[in-house]
């Protein structure tokens, strides 16, 4: 089964135990799916990697060993969980826990936040897993609402820990063929969220 070219349709299985729900996005490594997993009905967020960012052995080895270090951050409830990856076909996939209230990006949009407190909490929940993740000597660089899933109830939690700086490190972009929302620049960063 093709990642490149040829998406994941709902009712799909991949790898013989999880089924696909939806395609829940796209952005500039990808896309994302909600998979959901057969014999226990655990869902997963499937983010499968663009081919030209993984596409050279030494850029998936280098891709491969930042995925670990975001699979190594302490457990956090602010902190999407890196669950494990998967090859597909020569693809990558990285599975992560499912957020269920979309992303942060969404949420500002629909005009969700509206109250000084509701921004100040997801503010604080951003910033309580920055200092955790900074403790364990890793930085996003890619911090933008986009990359800040939210649970229902109002839970932040960061996500894609990791990838900016793997495209950065093995001298990628991620500008190629994607939407303006999803640009990153070749330094691992989306300059509309980077300090001057």
């Amino acid at each position: 089964m093709a990642l490149e070219g040829a998406p994941w349709l709902p009712g799909q299985v991949i790898l013989g135990e999880y089924s696909v729900e939806e395609c829940v996005g796209t952005g500039g490594a990808g896309q994302v799916y909600l998979v959901q997993r057969l014999t226990d009905g655990e869902l997963f967020a499937v983010k499968t990697l663009r081919s030209n960012i993984q596409n050279i052995s030494n850029n998936r080895r280098y891709f491969i060993r930042e995925l670990r270090t975001w699979i190594d951050l302490p457990s956090h409830p602010n902190i999407t969980a890196f669950r494990f990856f998967r090859t597909l076909d020569d693809n990558l996939a990285v599975f992560s826990e499912y957020a269920d209230g979309g992303s942060l990006a969404r949420w500002i949009k629909a005009e969700k936040l509206t109250e000084l407190e509701q921004i100040l909490d997801v503010a604080i929940q951003v910033a309580w897993a920055l200092e955790v993740a900074h403790d364990s000597g890793v930085v996003h660089q890619d911090i933008k609402p986009a990359n800040i899933l939210m649970t229902r109830d109002g839970v932040a939690k960061i996500t894609d820990f990791g990838l900016a700086k793997a495209c950065f490190s093995a001298g990628l972009s991620l500008q190629d063929d994607v939407p303006e929302s999803a640009f990153v620049s070749s330094s691992g960063m989306t300059p509309a969220y980077c300090s001057p």
